[in-house]
């Protein structure tokens, strides 16, 4: 008998129900392919657990996050939805892969209640990194933001605005930066008559032709054409959010992601060369056109936009120009706080960090959007010059993905909301049934775990 098993009294084995309870993994109803290993979670999130498995198909090590209870957040769902239908249409290395789509054994389309998503498995994230405050040299930190820009210049070419971009969601693995939870982003289709009259940009491929190109050398791919901006200011995570997006709200680009992207290198720098405690660049409390209440001094100087201010300097007057009045009042009032105040340049926070890189921060960090460069001219900054050229992307057809454009308020109203419910669970099982994995339809016979 081996030590530990569990026998009856005429030495038939018995199940050996304390090992069972004491196996930290959930009971999820995964396809047989799947098999969980680890002893906790790889992450934890509002939406649910991830757990590393094993493909048994594949013999790949993959990352599978469980999504439990959208038939009660509508909201929640309308973006999974969107992310699904944005993954399936992407193929980069620096865009994380979902490698499957799938409800629980047994469940039918109609009247499944969770989802897994199965994505490679990562080693990491760029939170992690920093929090652990390891010495950094220049060279990786390059490396890194290299790796961002090139996963927003797949975005951007796609229409696709990321619009949550932060640390945690710039995954690891084997070194290379994969940019992740889409759950926030927003395709923005190109307006028809200013696609076609957007200069190429270095290129004699027009954007509507690279679109429809099988595959352009890395380099000549053009800048994304102008985005329809149907959008909203309810995005991004404060401490990366781009000045335009609290002073104009909807009226935004893909140029919001280009910000966050620069606010990433900061914290990056600040690692460089000796390695520390690091902290967001721009630490505000609140946002510029609904400053929080403050318990000593103004208001105003607790603000993002402050903050903002403080680090980069007062905007040129070209970039106001452009503002709408209340806006400019907003921007006018904060730069008055700011002289009166000592924060330090962006100089003087990486004091240690080389030129170049500066240069390039400094127009990342641009406080008009139209100054930024767009991730293609990033990438040809001369800080990358002795990096491996950006990945070959293939061009992707501008199709709409599979969507659900109604808005928050609606799904929350209890009147429509039942009838919007049984549309957004349809689309969802539509989404999943075309998926190029498992889907639905191939795991009502498949073995429970």
């Amino acid at each position: 008998m081996s030590l530990g098993a569990v026998y009856s009294e005429d030495g038939r084995p018995l199940p050996n129900w304390g090992a069972v309870l004491r196996d930290p993994r959930p009971r999820w109803r995964l396809p047989a392919r799947y098999q969980l290993s680890g002893q906790e979670p790889l992450g934890r999130g509002a939406s649910g657990e991830v757990w590393e498995a094993l493909d048994e198909v594949t013999g790949c090590s993959v990352a599978v996050k469980h999504i439990a209870g959208f038939a009660e957040d509508l909201v929640g769902s309308k973006r999974l939805l969107r992310e699904i239908g944005i993954l399936r249409r992407l193929s980069s290395g620096h865009v994380v892969r979902l490698r499957d789509v799938c409800i629980p054994v047994g469940n039918r389309p109609e009247d499944f209640a969770e989802i897994f998503l199965v994505f490679d498995r990562c080693d990491g994230d760029l939170r992690q990194l920093l929090k652990a405050g390891a010495p950094l040299p220049a060279e990786r930190a390059a490396s890194l933001v290299h790796g961002v820009l090139q996963g927003l210049r797949c975005l951007h070419l796609a229409g696709v605005l990321h619009r949550d971009l932060k640390p945690a969601n710039c995954l690891l693995r084997a070194g290379a930066v994969q940019l992740a939870d889409l759950g926030l982003a927003r395709q923005v289709l190109p307006e028809a008559s200013t696609a076609a009259a957007a200069p190429s940009s270095g290129s004699e491929v027009p954007p509507e032709a690279a679109c429809r190109t099988p595959l352009l050398p890395a380099g000549l791919l053009p800048p994304p054409p102008p985005l329809r901006r149907e959008v909203t200011r309810r995005v991004a995570s404060r401490w990366y959010r781009a000045p335009e997006v609290m002073l104009l709200g909807e009226d935004y680009s893909g140029a919001i992601d280009i910000w966050a992207a620069g606010c990433i290198f900061g914290e990056l720098l600040q690692l460089v060369p000796h390695g520390g405690a690091t902290t967001p660049l721009f630490p505000g409390a609140g946002s510029a056109m609904s400053p929080p209440a403050s318990d000593s001094g103004s208001a105003q100087a607790d603000d993002m936009l402050s903050v903002i201010l403080q680090v980069v300097g007062r905007p040129p007057d070209e970039d106001l120009s452009c503002l709408g009045p209340t806006a400019e009042a907003a921007v006018r009032r904060a730069a008055g706080a700011v002289a009166e105040g000592g924060a330090g340049t962006l100089e003087e926070l990486l004091h240690a960090a080389p030129a170049p890189a500066l240069g390039l921060l400094r127009r990342l960090l641009a406080f008009g959007p139209l100054r930024r460069p767009t991730a293609q001219e990033a990438l040809s900054h001369e800080l990358f010059r002795d990096l491996p050229a950006p990945e070959a992307l293939a061009a992707p057809e501008l199709e709409r993905v599979t969507s659900f454009e109604v808005s928050d308020e609606d799904l929350r109203d209890p009147v429509q909301r039942p009838v919007l419910a049984l549309e957004l669970r349809r689309r969802l099982a539509k989404e999943i049934e075309g998926w190029g994995g498992t889907g639905l339809t191939s795991h009502s016979d498949a073995a429970m775990e």
